[in-house]
């Protein structure tokens, strides 16, 4: 360009240029330069803003972009370093991890205000460049009515001023952005990406899997022992052998039934078949013996006694002996209200 006007004033032997043409020169200069300046600005914003609307975009924003702004820079800043605090936070946790939940919805509030205020600023920069645009138009007409030979000269010279100030403007925009991407770079680096095998290498599943088996194996053995050494209670006829020397003439199931008397001439439930063995056994011990008595004891009340007694003296009266049942617990008698007696 330098050449191609040299050239111009060679040939139009052109030696300067009036004081108008000076002034419409800069004028038209500094609106070109300055419309350069916003048509860069909003071509910034207009990346910015497919940036931001990309939400799995994870990169840092050069904070230098918008320098004039100081509320976007300072929302730029603020971006930036949730996102490196993202990055620090994943080299130890994964991405459902509530730290990192939590700052990715920081992250996403701070896109949207950086989105309005963009939006905003966008808004003032259409205003500023139809404004230049006017006032462009302006001066071109000025630059009509000049000398043929000068206009083409100012026109030149006009393009020279605005490439070397728009040349000069980018380098300044592309060394503050070499740095401050510079200052954005975390201190944290991979040096060596971790290296796994398929197989993990703790825990080891066979161990896993065997310590599993043995203490589902002992646990319970261990549980049923102590449950059964801790145990009071008589829950078999065993239990009573262990404990004592006295025979055992019969065992007699729980009734669940409303009515005491169970035993009949002609019954054949469980229970009955029960006291008649306890009669059969009785009749062993008790042979030989021509006044023969019954004594039905327990440690506490309500353990059956004045059940056996009822059924085994009926079951007794059924094969023709005469029983003589007698009423002893003088202090809670039961026995006669099971005949629907008064015990009076």
């Amino acid at each position: 360009l330098e050449g191609n006007i040299q050239g111009f004033r060679q040939k139009n032997n052109l030696a300067d240029m009036s004081e108008q043409s000076k002034l419409l020169l800069q004028n038209t200069s500094a609106f070109m330069n300055d419309l350069a300046k916003v048509e860069t600005q909003l071509s910034i914003l207009n990346s910015l803003q497919e940036y931001l609307k990309d939400e799995a975009g994870k990169r840092v924003l050069p904070s230098s972009l918008m320098s004039e702004d100081i509320v976007f820079t300072s929302l730029i800043e603020r971006y930036n370093a949730l996102l490196l605090e993202r990055d620090r936070s994943l080299l130890g946790v994964t991405e459902t991890n509530p730290l990192i939940l939590n700052l990715d919805q920081q992250i996403a509030n701070l896109r949207k205000d950086m989105l309005t205020n963009l939006l905003s600023t966008k808004k003032g920069l259409v205003i500023t460049r139809d404004k230049l645009n006017s006032q462009m138009t302006k001066a071109d007409n000025q630059i009509q009515q000049v000398p043929a030979t000068e206009r083409n000269y100012l026109n030149l010279a006009r393009q020279q001023q605005i490439k070397q100030e728009l040349y000069l403007f980018l380098m300044q925009k592309s060394e503050e952005t070499a740095i401050s991407k510079t200052s954005n770079i975390s201190i944290a680096k991979t040096i060596d990406s971790p290296k796994s095998q398929f197989k993990p290498f703790t825990p080891q599943k066979p161990i896993v899997m065997m310590v599993g088996l043995l203490a589902g194996l002992i646990v319970p053995v261990v549980f049923i022992y102590g449950a059964d050494q801790l145990n009071t209670r008589v829950d078999s006829r065993e239990d009573i052998a262990r404990a004592t020397e006295v025979p055992i003439i019969g065992e007699i199931s729980h009734n669940d039934m409303d009515n005491n008397l169970v035993v009949a001439n002609n019954s054949r439930s469980a229970i009955s078949e029960q006291f008649r063995a306890m009669r059969t056994n009785l009749s062993f011990y008790l042979n030989g013996l021509d006044e023969k008595v019954i004594l039905l004891t327990s440690s506490m009340s309500g353990e059956g006694k004045s059940f056996v007694a009822v059924n085994l003296g009926n079951i007794l009266a059924l094969t023709g002996k005469k029983v003589l049942l007698m009423e002893m617990d003088l202090r809670k008698p039961g026995l006669s209200a099971k005949f629907g007696m008064n015990n009076t």
